[in-house]
């Protein structure tokens, strides 16, 4: 293998990688938003009871390690390209302005995921192993639910900087 393709399939390799667990983070956050707040309150006591403290906490450990590895994904590629590849990085080109906030949106997403989102879902399965819906249980399913909708929001926006930066570098 000429290191030429060693580049271009590393740089392959991991921009899928990066765009996979993207796209499946930023359909998980969505996911959150919607059956924390619509299904769980429709169930029963019993059936919640049952329910959501069994599956919520793997789906919250999956949550949190998928937003890790999107950003350290997107670490590598960023890497990859200025030290392997050997790209220029002008800290005030389009495309770095373009990276640079995409990037930062991410890592912010990631935050709120670590440190807001996923502390609310572990109030929520406490309030839930009763199985009684209180006002308390709606108002933290209200701001689990209001975060995650801005967190997808937000995904929506880094891929508009990430394909604003890669295929439209002239704008």
């Amino acid at each position: 293998m000429t290191d030429f393709e060693f580049k271009t399939i590393g740089w392959f390799v991991l921009r899928c990688t990066h765009f996979i667990l993207g796209f499946i983070l930023f359909g998980v956050i969505y996911y959150l938003g919607m059956f924390t707040s619509r299904v769980v309150r429709e169930m029963d006591k019993d059936m919640r009871k049952a329910i959501v403290p069994n599956i919520l906490p793997a789906y919250f450990h999956w949550l949190k390690w998928e937003a890790l590895w999107t950003v350290l994904s997107g670490f590598a590629l960023f890497f990859w390209k200025i030290v392997v590849l050997g790209h220029s990085f002008v800290l005030y080109s389009k495309y770095a302005l373009f990276m640079l906030m995409g990037m930062s949106v991410t890592i912010g997403i990631t935050f709120t995921i670590w440190f807001v989102i996923l502390p609310l879902q572990d109030r929520i399965l406490e309030l839930t192993k009763h199985g009684e819906w209180t006002e308390e249980l709606d108002s933290i399913v209200w701001r689990s639910r209001k975060f995650a909708h801005i967190s997808s929001w937000l995904g929506i926006l880094v891929v508009v900087f990430m394909v604003g930066a890669n295929y439209f570098p002239y704008l």
